[in-house]
């Protein structure tokens, strides 16, 4: 994920140009200012953590073949006023 996202939004990338873009790539993203993004790789995971960042925040919740298993990526693509300064993936899956 974090190499496809490097290659699609490379630094320097707009912060509207990289919504549009996660946005039709199925994601809801908002813009956090001074915030903290912890990076998963499973639902329990809390490091490592980036805190005091601005990073335009996008999730996507799927099913992982089981309608109580829900797979969730978010993204955090790091900014530096309005451009993409780096990328932060997130990934795991949730469940019982």
């Amino acid at each position: 994920m974090r190499q496809v996202l490097r290659s699609e939004l490379p630094e320097g990338a707009n912060v509207d140009a990289a919504r549009q873009f996660m946005e039709q790539e199925g994601f809801i993203c908002k813009v956090v200012r001074n915030g903290t993004f912890v990076e998963k790789t499973w639902f329990g995971d809390r490091e490592p953590v980036h805190d005091d960042i601005d990073f335009l925040d996008c999730t996507r919740v799927q099913t992982a073949g089981h309608l109580l298993m829900p797979r969730t990526w978010r993204v955090g693509l790091v900014l530096e006023g309005d451009v993409v300064e780096g990328v932060l993936v997130s990934h795991y899956i949730d469940g019982p």
